[in-house]
């Protein structure tokens, strides 16, 4: 019989347990070498207090001593005991009233040796199986050791020449067991011997589970080792055996384990918390409630975290189950008998809160939308419809599918947009509040950003519902307008299939200061100026017909250069030159001479006139020093001459030197040198500059050379279709700038460059060389015109069109801003993901995202817990419907990790900031997350986690207590202060900072837009956000206020944690606990608060 426990036990919390359990593996601590090692004492030892030894036999012997701490019996009539039997009634109870230290004593206490096994028997040699081993023989011979990772049966006559274990059960069935020296072990679970007859010289070993023995006769030589020793049979005959004990010691390691073996850990009493855990949190492992407060110790450990051992964990005289935390209607205890999350108040997200769900509507709190009627739960109690009846007004369409008139308003963010308010107003199904989404994409998509005459922003809107017909309408901030009359205000939407903004029907109603359009589709729309659009068409439309036939104005300065002013034959030749230039130039051509000193130069002015343009020889000029002149042209076209097609002609009877810096105005200009050479000399340096700048060499000796080298250079060379650099477009175009959108967008590019902007593509690949022509109606007044436009694929004149840093010929959509590639496809591979498996919350496709992206990084179990197990099966998905998505973010080139901050062109670290937010959906509260929960801490994802861990790691590392306990605060603020935002050695370098602070804005912007996904998400915050205001919004969001000392408070509760700090629910646990001092706690609070507060103001 069972006496009442009066020993009080040290109590640890469910967190401190699971941490000691789930540490690295340590290496046994083995006794020290010495003449004799120590032995292990006992023959037989059973740990459990609440069982112990039965032996069931009708004789029974054991030479050596046997050990429970609960209870030995036996049916043998004439038991042969040589040894000491000690059991509950033996043991002295000295400890009353005053708690223990945690000292592990091999008289009593379990002794744990698997890393001792796992290296003598389980490592060489050794047949593992990764799964549950059956195997059935007559005749079984194990020679080389076996190891499974799950449950081992055996059935037949087994001989055991070497050791069998398990993590989890072990059974041993059939005719005879022989066992020579072996070892029968079971990590986690029981051992089960039931052959006929069993004679083993070994150790069984099941230090969390039962041994039974069920033989007719059992013979042991060695020691058996369990919480609970069952013995049936006929006989049974046990010798202690020195050299065993020997092998087991006395000296206990620290015990290692891993979530993969939670499954196979003993739980008794199936609450849901395993045995060892029980122990070591001071549950009962055979009272699924111990503290008698009707919720299971598992529940209240695992998923609420009370005390299961406590009824009433607060002392605030309510009962644990009687607590609702999450304040919607229903106590902890309906919670778990419900299923029901107990700190999330809508389990399903189907708007109605689980109480409201139980007790008011009679619906289904786990599942959307009860009546399957494809109408939210939450929804029907919207429209007051019945969430319990599929058709409530019984007309023979469901709920679901019936339109209601609903409208849904979207309050502009920008304060300076003139659109203040969208409304979108239809007959549709579903709740338009959730189905309906309206999004600037002002700077987002370039195209629609960059239209003529934009009012306001343009903006995409969406819908799931289903309508035939809707209106949209804009509310207008007519003091916003600017220049523009209300009454030539114009909608525009754009048919992307076709690449053209369509001209809409728009009503006008200033007295309201809306404007509206009736659609049958959503897209993106815009309001413009509607006179200043049309009018941009025309112009273009009349610019495409004058310039047929055209060529493009020249600018020239003519520089002649003469080491011999007096050389007729010299001056002769300039003479025909300048004449021939002259007579070939057009009515807007324009030339001037230059004449230059070392020190300066002058020049005549610009004219058309050619019977001004008469050559004189005082233009020589004589030093030998060409850079002067060369540098005074490209200034002096640059400034005089916008517009024209510049270039140089440079008349030399010598070689010249330019200097580079004076190259370089020519180049940066565009503006190409023609050399004409009028004399016997080396024109290799000549050649080099003309390369240079696109100009020439001419030899000019004789008049039949001259015509022919001005011909050449003369202006009929940019005449009509001539197109210089190949790229399909005439230099006409180039020059003249080219229409490369149906949003009237023009951009100039270089004719004399294939590739203007140096991204990779050609010209003629960023944007389709073919005119497209498109019809113009007109509207409000306005002429009907037409469009001519090349379509755009990129702009060819920035290498980076959408400014997410990403190169064009690299990017997959270089018209929309996307700060993560492939981001948007992951997306929408998620949504299809759910919709597939019926995941209907949109959480849950956000944390598949999440989940996606930290897989390869973040992992283990300590995040698992922390930010939930990963979804193997959605990350299968990707890869099997698009590997370049899975290489870009999971592959080994690591693609993603190339990613830069917008806003300070820091690492961006995708990866960190996906675990971090992934925390806070898992926790669905981050102010949960950031608290303190009874001493201990809740969680440590993000911030607070960096924080930990730059104390930890880089600050306190490899520090004694003299060196802890002599710190200042001082120092330590100036210790914290080197390491916070380090780029080259912290673990809280810049790029955590940056990512913490953003994970944290981020959840709170999706908790606002529940509607957006990962990539929306992110690419609204960066677009709309500044550096100082990330931090400004990260110390709100955390502390929920701007003030320093309310930052300084919180961080401060992070920096002195318990010493059960230690916890599983954890991610990054601290192991200088023990150093913290108030100095080091003031000093790095300190340090902590101030950089954040510096980066935010």
């Amino acid at each position: 019989m069972f006496k009442p426990k009066t020993k009080s036990r040290l109590k640890r919390t469910l967190s401190g347990a699971l941490a000691l359990a789930m540490t690295a593996s340590l290496a046994a601590v083995m006794p020290a070498a010495a003449e004799e090692t120590a032995k292990y004492p006992y023959a037989i030892f059973a740990a459990d207090e609440a069982a112990g030894i039965s032996v069931n036999t009708d004789s029974f012997t054991l030479n050596g001593n046997a050990y429970t701490n609960g209870v030995f019996s036996t049916t043998a009539q004439y038991p042969n005991i040589n040894g000491t039997v000690t059991d509950y009634d033996d043991i002295e109870d000295n400890t009353e009233g005053e708690e223990t230290e945690d000292v592990f004593d091999v008289n009593k206490d379990m002794i744990l040796i698997h890393t001792k096994l796992a290296d003598k028997y389980f490592t060489e040699n050794c047949d593992t199986y990764n799964e549950d081993y059956t195997y059935s023989d007559m005749n079984i011979n194990i020679n080389n050791s076996v190891y499974v990772t799950g449950r081992l049966s055996l059935d037949g006559n087994i001989s055991l020449n070497n050791a069998v274990g398990a993590v989890s059960d072990v059974d041993l069935s059939g005719g005879n067991l022989n066992g020579n020296n072996t070892v029968i072990y079971s990590k986690f679970g029981d051992i089960d011997i039931s052959n006929s007859q069993a004679s083993v010289n070994g150790l069984i070993y099941a230090p969390f589970g039962t041994v039974t023995i069920d033989c007719d006769n059992f013979n042991m030589n060695g020691l058996i080792i369990a919480q609970n020793v069952v013995i049936d049979g006929y006989g049974a005959n046990i010798n202690y055996s020195s050299s065993w004990a020997e092998l087991v010691g006395t000296e206990s390691e620290e015990l290692s384990w891993t979530m993969d073996d939670w499954q196979y850990l003993a739980d008794t009493d199936d609450d849901g918390l395993p045995n060892l855990i029980e122990k070591e949190v001071g549950s009962d492992p055979y009272n699924p409630d111990t503290d008698g407060d009707n919720l299971p110790d598992g529940y209240e450990a695992l998923t609420l975290g009370t005390d299961s051992t406590k009824p009433d964990t607060d002392d605030n005289g309510v009962l644990d189950c009687d607590e609702d935390f999450d304040e919607d209607g229903l106590t902890n205890l309906q919670e778990y008998e419900h299923g029901t999350e107990p700190y999330n108040e809508d389990t399903d997200g189907d708007g109605l809160k689980d109480g409201e769900e139980i007790n008011t509507y009679g619906t289904d709190p786990l599942k959307v939308d009860t009546d399957d009627d494809g109408l939210y739960d939450g929804d029907e109690i919207y429209f007051e419809t019945d969430p319990l009846n599929p058709d409530t007004d019984g007309n023979g369409t469901p709920d679901g599918d019936e339109k209601r008139f609903q409208t849904f308003i979207h309050k502009v963010e920008n304060e300076d947009c003139a659109v203040a308010e969208v409304r979108v107003s239809m007959e549709g199904t579903g709740n338009l509040q959730k189905t309906t989404t309206v999004e600037s994409i002002m700077n987002k998509d370039i195209l629609c950003s960059d239209v003529v005459g934009l009012i306001g922003e343009p903006f995409e809107i969406k819908t799931t519902s289903k309508f035939d017909k809707a209106t949209l309408t804009y509310v207008i901030d007519k003091s916003k307008l600017g220049d523009t009359e209300f009454d030539n205000l114009l909608f525009l939407w754009y048919d992307e299939e076709n690449d053209n903004f369509d001209e809409l029907d728009t009503i006008l109603d200033e007295e309201n200061s809306t404007v509206s359009v009736e659609t049958t589709h959503f897209s993106k729309y815009m309001i413009v100026d509607g006179k200043e659009w049309y009018r941009a068409w025309q112009d273009i439309y009349t610019k495409i017909n004058e310039s047929k036939g055209q060529h493009i104005p020249n600018a020239t300065v003519l520089i002649s250069k003469s080491s011999n002013i007096y050389n007729v034959n010299n001056a002769n030749r300039n003479e025909l030159i300048v004449s021939n230039i002259v007579d070939s130039m057009s009515d807007s051509d324009i030339m001037s001479f230059l004449t230059y000193q070392n020190a300066g130069g002058m020049n005549t002015d610009f004219t058309s006139v050619k019977s001004a343009l008469k050559w004189d020889p005082i233009y020589y000029s004589r030093t030998a020093n060409a850079s002067y002149g060369i540098g005074l042209a490209a200034v002096i076209l640059n400034d005089e001459a916008m517009g024209y097609n510049s270039k140089i002609i440079f008349i030399t009877d010598s070689s010249v030197s330019v200097d580079s810096r004076f190259l370089k105005l020519a180049i940066n200009n565009k503006i190409p040198i023609y050399f004409f050479c009028i004399g016997d000399f080396n024109t290799a340096a000549l050649i080099g500059y003309a390369q240079l700048t696109g100009g020439k060499v001419y030899s000019a000796k004789t008049a039949a050379e001259i015509n022919q080298s001005c011909n050449e250079i003369g202006p009929k060379t940019f005449v009509g279709e001539t197109d210089t650099d190949g790229d399909g477009f005439t230099d006409i175009e180039e020059m003249s700038g080219l229409i490369v959108s149906s949003n009237c967008k023009i951009v100039n590019t270089d004719y004399m460059k294939a590739d203007t902007d140096d991204d990779g593509l050609d010209d003629n690949e960023e944007v389709d060389v073919e005119l497209t022509k498109v019809e113009v109606p007109g509207k409000q007044g306005n002429p009907s015109t037409f469009k001519y436009y090349h379509h755009m694929w990129s702009d060819p004149s920035d290498s980076d069109t959408d400014g997410d840093r990403t190169v064009d010929s690299s990017d997959l959509n270089p018209l929309v801003y996307s700060f993560v590639p492939y981001l948007d496809i992951l997306c929408e591979y998620a949504q299809n993901y759910c919709s597939d498996n019926n995941l209907r919350n949109k959480d849950d496709e956000i944390t598949l995202v999440l989940e996606f992206l930290r897989s390869t990084k973040y992992i283990g179990t300590k995040w698992n817990i922390t930010a939930g197990n990963i979804n193997e099966n959605f990350i299968a998905y990707v890869k099997d419907n698009n590997i370049d998505v899975y290489n870009y973010f999971l592959g080994d080139d690591n693609a993603v990790e190339e990613l830069f901050d917008p806003l300070t062109n820091e690492k961006y670290d995708l990866k960190h900031l996906a675990a971090t937010m992934n925390a806070y959906f898992e926790k669905n509260d981050i102010k949960s997350i950031y608290s303190t929960y009874y001493g201990s801490m809740n969680d440590m994802a993000g911030w607070a986690g960096d924080l930990q861990q730059v104390i930890d790691q880089d600050i306190l590392y490899g520090k004694d207590q003299y060196y802890a306990h002599n710190m200042s605060i001082e120092a330590a603020y100036q210790e914290m202060s080197t390491y916070l935002g380090n780029r080259s050695n912290s673990h809280y370098g810049i790029s955590d900072v940056i990512v913490d602070a953003d994970a944290v804005n981020l959840y709170y912007e999706y908790k606002d837009n529940p509607n957006m996904d990962l990539n929306e998400l992110l690419n609204n915050y960066l677009i709309k956000m500044n550096n100082k205001q990330r931090f400004s919004d990260f110390i709100y969001n955390i502390t929920g206020s701007n003030e320093r000392s309310d930052l300084k408070i919180l961080a401060t509760s992070y920096i002195r944690p318990p010493m059960d700090f230690l916890s599983a629910g954890c991610v990054y646990s601290s192991s200088t606990c023990n150093l913290i001092t108030e100095n080091m706690i003031y000093g790095f609070a300190s340090a902590f608060c101030d950089y954040y507060f510096d980066l935010a103001n």
